[in-house]
């Protein structure tokens, strides 16, 4: 997940894991002929790690959008939470390099922000997402994405801009995280008058928010 941990979701310990999805329809009218009867998932989280993806392309998106937000709970977490997590969401050929990459990852960030105090707060949300190429055995989801860290005493909220390309596979009755790339922006214009804000007015104005896509 070493893309991932460039920038993606969540503040503190990892969460406690929802209630399965229900079944309900979507939101207004749906397209023309397209019945959608229940959620693309995650239906599951245990022990931090999401499941139940929908074996079509919208939970391909899904499971994508699910994955980009691990990195924000996995820097406060255990290295044997690390590790399951990691591995659970991994294709098998992938697995233990991408748990070696993502240790050496959040090592270097935590660190970097090692001066300060309390939790390390790293947030990736998706702005655009897109299907570049999809069919039953895998699937290549890009994501455009903005992604803010932080932490009291070391580092205001500060935001990087990037494309992210997450490759997945159809293994063991889920999607699966195969590959995954990371290119830096497109950037675009933040020039404003404001200074911007200290830890503690950020941490004010957004006390109990989560990302969207991260475990309630």
């Amino acid at each position: 997940m070493t893309a991932l941990i460039a920038g993606a979701a969540l503040r503190g310990a990892l969460a406690d894991p929802p209630k399965p999805d229900s079944t309900s329809p979507t939101d207004g009218p749906p397209s023309v002929g397209v019945v959608r009867t229940s959620s693309p998932g995650p239906k599951r989280w245990l022990d931090g790690v999401p499941s139940g993806f929908s074996h079509d392309e919208d939970g391909a998106q899904a499971a994508a959008v699910t994955f980009s937000s691990l990195a924000g709970s996995l820097v406060n977490a255990n290295p044997a939470s690390v590790d399951s997590i990691v591995s659970a969401i991994s294709t098998k050929a992938s697995a233990a390099q991408r748990v070696a990459a993502t240790v050496a990852a959040l090592d270097a960030l935590r660190s970097r922000l090692a001066g300060g105090t309390g939790p390390i707060v790293l947030v990736q949300a998706p702005v655009l997402i897109r299907t570049d190429g999809y069919s039953d055995a895998k699937a290549s989801i890009t994501m455009w994405t903005t992604t803010v860290v932080a932490r009291r005493g070391v580092a205001d909220p500060q935001s990087t801009w990037s494309t992210i390309t997450l490759e997945l596979l159809w293994e063991r009755g889920d999607w699966r995280l195969d590959q995954e790339t990371t290119l830096s922006g497109p950037t675009p214009d933040q020039s404003t008058d404001a200074a911007p804000p200290s830890f503690d007015a950020f941490e004010a104005a957004l006390h109990g928010s989560r990302p969207v896509g991260s475990a309630r």
